[in-house]
């Protein structure tokens, strides 16, 4: 049941994906745009960039809502630039939350540059062992009292 709620959550709004630089050239993309990264926020204008964990795929798209660290979020792009829905609440629950972007390997940005140095960047790919074609250099910023080190 939580694998199909995780699914219904992270497919569900990507109906919501929108880019300001859709219609630059006469013409859209239906919605969807350009690959971007997480780390570098290099989305043209307004828009951030999101990590579907189902695909792997890192878009650009319009805030839907700016949650940050550890607020609650129900859609890819409800978090504010930085951050991603990428995180559950807590081991017991499939309750998703907004977690900041990281490099896990001491790079930029770090935890400290968002929610705190209290606060350990983990690999996306390996906090979640099941999600395909995350980069292995893409993190998240997690509240080590709730998930410790492994």
């Amino acid at each position: 049941m939580k694998r199909m709620i995780f699914f219904v959550l992270v497919a569900l709004p990507l109906a919501l994906y929108g880019c300001s630089s859709d219609t630059e050239g006469g013409g859209g993309n239906g919605g969807a745009s350009a690959a971007c990264d997480p780390l570098e926020q290099d989305c043209d204008g307004d828009d951030a960039c999101y990590v579907i964990l189902t695909t792997g795929e890192q878009l650009c798209s319009f805030v839907f809502a700016a949650a940050t660290q550890d607020e609650p979020c129900d859609a890819v792009n409800a978090c504010d630039v930085g951050f991603g829905c990428n995180l559950i609440a807590n081991p017991d629950t499939s309750d998703r939350v907004c977690a900041f972007f990281c490099d896990p390997d001491g790079g930029s940005p770090t935890c400290a540059d968002g929610p705190g140095a209290t606060y350990d960047c983990r690999r996306i790919n390996e906090f979640y062992g099941d999600v395909p074609d995350v980069s292995p250099t893409l993190g998240m910023c997690v509240d080590t009292l709730i998930f410790p080190e492994p």
